[in-house]
């Protein structure tokens, strides 16, 4: 390894953001190219989200990683299988979810109030995703 790799995985570890919402969008990436991925997936994902901190919670850092799938027009596979593991995680995970507020509820609600939201979008194609 590198010393620019050593010093990029420290930095990856002290949770920044940015980073972690990289570290987010790498997991959810690997999920969505086949459903074989999604344990180990699962698995990244919980590990981040038992980190998280107040400066960024996860709940919120998911969300703005996954705002762009909402914008995908066709029905496409590889986005079919990121909303089945963005369903599996909301669906599996204990741990809660953290709004901008500070308010701590479960993860499952948050992410489905979030959906529903969505749901009432002008644009068709993230009516779509959020209904799907």
């Amino acid at each position: 390894s590198t010393r620019a790799q050593k010093h990029a995985h420290t930095y990856a570890r002290t949770l920044h953001p940015i980073s972690t919402m990289a570290t987010i969008a790498t997991i959810l990436d690997k999920s969505q190219r086949s459903l074989a991925a999604h344990r180990k997936a699962l698995a990244g994902l919980r590990k981040i989200h038992a980190k998280e901190t107040e400066e960024m919670p996860f709940a919120l850092m998911l969300v703005e990683t996954v705002k762009p799938l909402f914008l995908i027009k066709k029905k496409e596979a590889h986005a079919d299988r990121l909303v089945h593991f963005l369903a599996s995680y909301a669906a599996t995970t204990d741990l809660p979810a953290t709004d901008g507020n500070g308010d701590e509820r479960p993860f499952l609600p948050f992410f489905m109030t979030f959906c529903i939201n969505l749901s009432q979008a002008k644009n068709d194609a993230v009516r779509f995703r959020a209904c799907q």
